[in-house]
Formats: C-alpha cells, structure tokens, sequence
C-alpha cells in the first residue's frame, strides 16, 4: 500500500495551546487513514518567516505529497507558495487568510474562518454585558492580516459605545502579554475590558491581572483552545472566540487527501465561529480528554506565582531547567505542603549530594528525611522496591506525603513506581542527575521495576508534580554514563530530528537536551500509552533490552540500546526497507560518541530469542520491530509501527554483529 507523505508547518512550536489543538486534530484524522504519514515541521516561535520559508523548500526538495501550512505571515510567503506550486505540491493553508487580490495566480486551497466576523461577534458580545462609554483595550499579536483584522472587527463593533483606550501590540506569547498587561493596568486603572486576539496572550492576561488583584476586569480570548474553554469554564475568560482548532486540523488531513487522490474540492472552505460564553459551554460536543502537558519553563526566577494549573485541573507538568538545584528546589518543593518530604536518592548519588540537599530542606523548615537504595540498574527490583516501601512506611506517610527523588533512571523508576502504589498513589517529584535521565527516562510518566525474566515488566504510568533539571549536576557523571545518556538523543534524532543528530556532533548539550525533551514531549502528546507513533520512543530496546539483561549489566542502558538501534538498521536493510548508508549512519554517530555498536562476545546469541519472548512490547507470535527507512522516516506497514520480522532475519542479523 503506498504511503501519502503530508508536510505540516505551523505558525510556531512554542504556540502551545492552538498549535496542540490543531495537532490533536491531525493526528486523530491521520489514524482513520493508514496511507498518511505526518512530517511536521515549525519555527521555535511566531513570525519566523525566514524560517517557514526554509521549512517549505525542505518539503519541496523531499517532494512531499502535499503540504498544509499555518503562514505567520501569508504576504510575505507569497515568493515560496509560487514555487510549491511550480512543484505541483498540493497546498492547503489555514487559519490565516490571503487577501483576494494578493492570491491572483496562487493555486491553493484554504480553510479557515473570518477574522474580521470574530473580532466583531466579541465586540457585540462585550456591549451585552458593560455599560456604555466603559474603558476596554485590546492586545493583539504584530500588524499581520489575521490579528489586524481582528482589531478591526472588534473597532468597528464598539466604535461609540466604549472607549478603546490603547492597543498593544505583543508577541504573540504569554509571557510578554503578561508583562504588558501589568503596564497597561498601571497607565489605565480604569479598563473594564480587555480583548486579547488571541489565547495565548488571554493567558499571560489573566496571569497578570491576578497578580494584581483586578480580577474585575472582563478578558475576551480568540482561538477557543482547550485551556481556553477551561479558563472560560472556571470563570477566568468571560468569552472567547470559538475557532475548533482541533477540527481545522482534522479537515485539513481530510481536504489533502482529497487533493492528492485527485478528487475535486472548492478553492475555498470557509469554517463558522461564533462566540463562546460559560453558559454555553454545556452544548459543546465532547472534547478529547485533556492530556497531561508539559512545558518546559526557565529559570526558576522567571516563573510566575499564577500558575496554569489551577486552570486545567492540574493537568500541567513543568519541566524547570534550573542553573542551581540546591537554591531552586526547596522555594519550589514547599509550595506543595506536604507533611513530609522524603528524599529518595542511590549510594553513588548520596555520596556527592545527599546530605546537602537534606541540610537547606531542614534549612527551610522541611519535614525531611533520606534514603538510599543501592546503585546500579541490576538493583531495580521488587526486593529494593520492598525494602524501601517498609521503610518509608516504618518512618509515616500519609496521602499528602512527597517523595524527592534525586538520581538517574534506577532511582526514578523505582520510587516512581512506590509512590504510584503507595497508598494507591502520593505525589512525588523528579531531580534527575544524569542524562539519560535528563533528557529521556524522567519525562513521559513511566515508572516500573525489572523481574528475573526481563526489563521494565511490572510498572505503571504515573506523573509527577515538576521535573527540575540541573545541566551542572551531570558533572560528575564519568564519560561512559555521560555517553550512555547520549544513546537516547541519538535514537530521538534518528527518529525524529536531522537538527537534533547536529547537535550530538556539535556536542551542545544545552541544545540537545532541550531538543530531546521537546521530541519526546511531542511523542507523548500525539500517543501517550505507545500504541502507535509513540512506539519510536523504544526504537531500538527490544534487542537492547535482552542484552541489558544477557550482559548482567556489563552493558548499561545506552550501551545496549546502541547496539540495538544497529540491529534494528540492519534488519530494516535486510528487508529491504532503508539503503546500506542507513546502517553506516547508525555505525558511525554511535561510534563517534563512544558506544558499541557490536554484540559482545560473552553473550550467547540464542539466548537472546529466549528473552525477546518476554519483550513487554511484544505483541505477535514471532518478533516485532521498530523500523527506519530513512531518518525521522519510520517504517509503517498497514498501518502498524510495529514490523514483524521472521526469527532468521534476526538472527541472521544478531551472528553479523558478533
């Protein structure tokens, strides 16, 4: 069955609540059809234009099937639509519309809204519910066509009922819309009302204004995102616009397909808003379930005291990058008051930090106490696991107990699982001090313990509070658990990112880890139980868990998964789905950064069928893979990430690699 490539670029990555809807959207109309494949691709932030443009004439020279676009400024991507047309790559625009006489010989199609008709129907909406001549102002993102027309709709809606007393232009981001917003208030203690053209901005709006106590001050959003309808539902937006990002996306797979199978669709397709008011709420259809989100928030300094969670139900992770773990943690850590704070820590870690981090808890009036489990992934077992719990247990805990866990992968793991079966469940933080935990084991909620007859095969999913991370901690990592940590962004990289694979050869770490999050983040977004895209999360950890185990631990985690991604390159060879440069690809990157890439020879090569059959990934009679075409190319066969592979492919493969 041939596979339809769709590229998709939007407006930008850090746009986190209308670019998740719209995300959401695609990958839920992507799953109805299994000769889609998504390859996305966004500026780090809005008005890029440089940037979208690069992004576009990547997709051209990889010739994809079609494109669906999210232009930060349609104007001035004009000179790049032309050539995707003079490509004859189908092209689908939303959200922001061309003007008619700038789209004289453009062959696009566009689905989208009326800004103007929005930014209008907030207007109306607003003179309903203040009173004559009241003070309103508006922030709106740069002069660009879809936020100056809704400037322009809300003018003419109010024009001689209130009196607009200033329009700021912000970035588009909440940070900046909260920074203005405390001005603006100082300048206008008067205002009654603000429109904000977008969520975004309503956000970093609302932030402010509780800060300062005005909450008698009604905020209008636009966009209509699920933090948006949330805000709206518990009171902090009066009303919003009512875009169905979610859906956009949703119709824009469905319009490229169309397209690209050759069937006849209008040049226009025109999507309805109205507003949207608490009180009609109730007569919205169901909405997705609101997936824990990460956000990756830095320094600690910089965060707020208003956080978004007490928006969304606490559905919010922050992942903080901090440059001082022993200044950030305590203030941060307090804020959840807990009656007791027990830090959970291994041998090797105790030895450098432990006693410190336990001296500024008690410090700061902490209720706190240490413990250690030994080091080493050989030691994540149920008889650690129940040595700990009877010991924390022994010492008291209580629903609203916190565990600390400072330490690698071993240590979240372990006391992860603990705290999501202690008391069916108590809230725990991650201080993660390695990189492979750093950058991978920490985030996406994965707690679980090894059993004799493999890895990971009794766990859970369960989330913690924050993760704060603390690049100087790595420090003292020696350089093969340094590399080790490097195997998880390698396979993010080949998976996922050229940009990230540049950034393991550079050897920018600041860059890498940030990047390697966000990819993961953005897996466990679009499939959090890893039934489908998810499942790139473990390419490669189905050969290298069974030699993880077959080596007695000789190989760590990244060493063994190294070796893994080389077999599963091999095998993808084999079968003829990816080209011979592939498997030198992987050989090389893992060799550079120190890692194996061949069998040892202590190991006995049948004995990794045996453990295979225990693979908690396995789902067929003979042996499943994660496959690579090519890189951020993953192989999909009917719809399934999941490549079955005849045993002698692999081990015709494993005697290779020996």
């Amino acid at each position: 069955m041939k596979t339809y490539t769709i590229g998709v670029c939007l407006k930008a990555e850090n746009n986190p609540f209308w670019s998740v809807d719209v995300r959401m959207g695609l990958e839920e109309a992507s799953k109805k059809f299994n000769d889609v494949r998504l390859l996305y691709r966004s500026p780090e932030r809005i008005v890029q234009i440089k940037e979208q443009e690069k992004i576009l004439a990547s997709f051209i020279k990889q010739k994809v099937n079609a494109i669906i676009l999210s232009p930060s400024d349609p104007i001035k991507l004009i000179p790049i639509v032309k050539k995707i047309n003079q490509a004859k790559i189908p092209l689908i625009i939303i959200d922001s519309k061309l003007e008619d006489k700038k789209k004289d010989g453009l062959n696009f199609t566009f689905i989208g809204f009326d800004d103007y008709k929005g930014g209008f129907e907030t207007g109306e909406l607003l003179k309903k519910k203040l009173p004559l001549d009241s003070n309103v102002a508006i922030i709106s993102g740069y002069k660009i066509g879809s936020y100056t027309q809704r400037v322009d709709g809300f003018k003419d809606s109010v024009q001689h009922y209130f009196k607009v007393k200033e329009i700021i232009s912000a970035n588009f981001e909440e940070d900046e819309a909260y920074q203005k917003t405390k001005t603006l208030i100082q300048k206008n203690p008067n205002l009654q009302g603000i429109f904000c053209t977008s969520d975004n901005m309503a956000m970093g709006c609302i932030t402010a204004l509780f800060e300062i106590n005005r909450q008698d001050i009604l905020v209008s959003g636009f966009d209509a995102t699920h933090v948006g309808k949330l805000a709206l539902q518990n009171g902090k937006l009066y009303s919003t616009i009512n875009t169905d990002p979610e859906g956009l996306g949703k119709r824009a797979i469905q319009t490229a397909r169309e397209v690209i199978l050759g069937h006849e669709i209008p040049k226009e397709i025109s999507y309805y808003i109205q507003p949207l008011t608490k009180e009609k709420l109730h007569r919205l259809p169901k909405q997705v379930i609101i997936k824990r989100e990460y956000k990756i928030v830095k320094p600690l300094s910089d965060l707020k005291e208003f956080d978004y969670g007490s928006l969304t139900e606490s559905t919010e992770c922050p992942i903080i990058l901090s440059e001082n773990m022993f200044e950030d943690l305590a203030p941060r850590i307090k804020e959840l008051n807990a009656d007791r704070y027990y830090i959970i820590t291994d041998s090797n870690v105790d030895k450098i930090y432990g006693e410190r981090l336990l001296s500024i808890f008690k410090e700061k009036g902490l209720n706190s106490k240490l413990f250690s489990i030994p080091a080493g992934d050989e030691n994540k077992t149920f008889t650690n696991l129940n040595d700990l719990a009877t010991k924390v247990l022994n010492e008291g805990v209580s629903k609203n107990t916190c565990l600390v866990l400072l330490g690698g992968g071993v240590v979240g793991n372990l006391a992860g699982f603990l705290s999501a079966i202690l008391m069916r469940g108590i809230r725990f933080v991650h201080v993660p001090t390695t990189v492979m935990a750093q950058i991978d084991s920490t985030t996406g909620g994965k707690q679980a313990i090894n059993m004799p007859q493999g890895k990971n095969l009794l766990g859970t999913f369960y989330e913690p509070e924050f993760i704060l991370i603390d690049k100087n901690l790595i420090k003292t990592l020696s350089k093969r658990e340094y590399n080790s940590g490097i195997a998880e962004a390698i396979k993010h990289g080949l998976c996922q990112s050229q940009k990230l694979l540049e950034y393991v050869r550079e050897k920018e770490y600041d860059k890498l880890l940030e990047e390697t999050i966000r990819l993961k983040v953005e897996s466990i977004e679009a499939d959090p139980r890893e039934k489908k895209q998810g499942l790139i999360l473990v390419y490669g950890h189905t050969i290298g868990h069974a030699l993880e185990i077959l080596s007695d631990h000789k190989l760590n985690h990244g060493e063994a998964i190294s070796i893994g991604m080389v077999a599963a390159a091999k095998i993808s060879y084999s079968l003829g789905f990816c080209k011979k440069e592939m498997v030198n690809l992987h050989e090389k990157i893992l060799g550079q950064n120190g890692l194996p890439t061949k069998i040892p020879k202590y190991i006995n090569l049948k004995d990794i069928s045996k453990v295979l059959l225990y693979d908690k990934k396995e789902r067929t009679q003979g042996v499943s893979f994660i496959l690579l075409e090519d890189i951020e190319k993953v192989k999909i066969l009917k719809g399934d990430y999941k490549i079955p592979v005849e045993r002698k492919i692999v081990e015709q493969v494993l005697h290779s690699m020996q």
